[in-house]
């Protein structure tokens, strides 16, 4: 619950500074569920408060909740010699990435992004 609470303290301040948007162009694959009525007027409302739209709201908490879950069940995606991340990046060419400034993305080859990631941990 703690990152919940830090993301909308992050949306409140984005909101208040009215900084630039995420580059939408990252965000490349479409998802649709149905919901009940109640449960879309609360992410209605709430996105509204947050200043954003219900769509980015939705899959700002399946990302947040997923990584919850990666948590409890020991996943690591950056493991690449596990099926999980095999099954995460096994397939693709190019990996998207955000930039220094963390707001616009770049694909970089998947070979790459390994290195990078191994790299970072300690691991070459």
């Amino acid at each position: 619950m703690e990152k919940i609470k830090e993301y909308v303290e992050e949306l409140m301040l984005i909101k208040e500074f009215k900084e630039q948007e995420l580059d939408k162009s990252y965000y490349t694959v479409k998802y649709s569920i149905n919901i009940d009525e109640v449960t879309n007027r609360r992410l209605q409302y709430v996105a509204n408060e947050l200043g954003i739209t219900r769509a980015e709201f939705s899959r700002d908490l399946i990302d947040m909740a997923l990584a919850e879950v990666e948590k409890q069940l020991n996943l690591d995606a950056y493991d690449f010699e596990t099926a999980y991340s095999k099954a995460i990046y096994g397939d693709m060419e190019h990996v998207p990435v955000p930039d220094s400034s963390g707001k616009t993305f770049m694909s970089i080859p998947r070979a790459d992004f390994i290195r990078m990631v191994k790299e970072s941990r300690g691991n070459k």
